[in-house]
């Protein structure tokens, strides 16, 4: 779904706040990230990305309850470690939305990191 399109089919949200979202097909795979600045329910910054060759994880990273178990998983080490380490630190500061809930602006963000996989942003 182009921008436009979520705009016109979504409203409401928390107001201030930013909105990221990533995807990857297939998984792994091509993928794209993107991310909206909202203040006063205006974009005040949007930026998007896309990886030839990425995973999911990567690009949406959502913390996993790695940390209690010493960041280790049963088959080895977590991938992308630093990336979800990260995202742990900002997730506890943040509030957070479940993706594709119809959240205006995280559906917005959502459309942002699928940008990659169409030709009108």
């Amino acid at each position: 779904m182009t921008g436009a399109e979520v705009l016109e089919k979504y409203t409401g949200g928390p107001d201030p706040d930013t909105f990221t979202g990533g995807s990857s097909i297939p998984n792994p795979g091509p993928g794209g990230w993107g991310m909206a600045w909202i203040e006063a329910g205006e974009i005040v910054e949007e930026r998007h990305g896309e990886s030839d060759q990425t995973t999911h994880n990567r690009m949406e990273l959502r913390a996993p309850n790695g940390e209690k178990k010493d960041w280790k998983k049963k088959g080895g080490e977590i991938k992308n470690i630093e990336l979800v380490q990260e995202l742990l630190t900002l997730y506890r500061v943040q509030q957070w939305i479940a993706a594709h809930s119809g959240n205006l602006w995280n559906e917005y963000a959502d459309s942002l990191a699928t940008a990659w996989n169409r030709s009108t942003l």
